[in-house]
């Protein structure tokens, strides 16, 4: 999904289609979910697994040049707020801005990754994901995710969409209680004309306008939940699955 902070604020998402089929022995799904649009369309299948776990890979098409970025937008509940990642850390980094982070395992909070420019914006992206771990801290209920490929990904109480007006400053910003996550195959990098003179954005730091680019993602349950089909119950016909 691809949008920009100021202006459009479309995906360009058009007509969507699914097919699926079930494993011969019961224990998985797989869902192909294929999304025309005007500036990227994509392709997500998903494997759902009897123990709870999904695995989605993901085929972009990127269709049109200056695309802001490529990726998803994922809305998790606001509970999971305690965040452990391994990317490159500890402060945002870019594409273009990643001479000074490092990579290692690092815990912090989705409220403590907003950065507060001084007009509200895109923030707190990571590049390099290899696993990031949500926890709600009252219950010790967590999401774990795995990458394989190029995954960056940002997490924030705020939509971009919140963002597109010029009359903006943190202060007149009010969190949102779910958490917006982007996982991104490539976000444009952040160029040298912020201020209106320098070069923009390098041309190697720019998303591509075609080809095919991949990666994957596998969503776990962690910490206390309790998923999967259960063993069988005396007296009781079937199995009973927790989510």
């Amino acid at each position: 999904i691809e949008n920009d902070t100021y202006s459009d604020t479309s995906s360009g998402e058009g007509s969507k289609s699914m097919t699926y089929s079930l494993a011969p022995d019961g224990q998985s799904a797989t869902f192909v979910v294929k999304a025309a649009g005007s500036k990227c369309p994509y392709q997500i299948t998903y494997t759902v697994y009897a123990s709870g776990v999904v695995d989605m890979d993901v085929k972009f098409s990127p269709a049109v040049s200056d695309l802001r970025r490529i990726g998803l937008g994922v809305r998790f509940p606001g509970e999971f707020e305690n965040v452990d990642y391994y990317a490159l850390g500890p402060w945002e980094n870019y594409v273009d801005r990643k001479t000074g982070s490092y990579y290692g395992r690092y815990t912090t909070t989705v409220s403590d990754m907003f950065e507060p420019y001084p007009h509200p914006q895109s923030h707190g992206n990571r590049e390099g994901l290899r696993e990031l771990t949500m926890t709600d801290p009252a219950t010790g209920n967590a999401i774990n995710i795995l990458t394989k490929g190029t995954v960056a990904f940002s997490l924030s109480h705020f939509d971009d969409k919140s963002y597109a007006t010029s009359v903006l400053h943190p202060g007149d910003l009010n969190p949102n209680d779910d958490i917006y996550a982007h996982f991104d195959y490539m976000q444009r990098g952040l160029g040298n004309g912020s201020c209106g003179q320098g070069t923009g954005t390098l041309s190697k730091y720019c998303c591509p306008s075609s080809g095919t680019q991949t990666y994957s993602l596998r969503i776990s349950p962690a910490g206390s939940f309790v998923t999967g089909i259960s063993a069988p119950i005396a007296g009781v016909k079937g199995c009973v699955i927790r989510y």
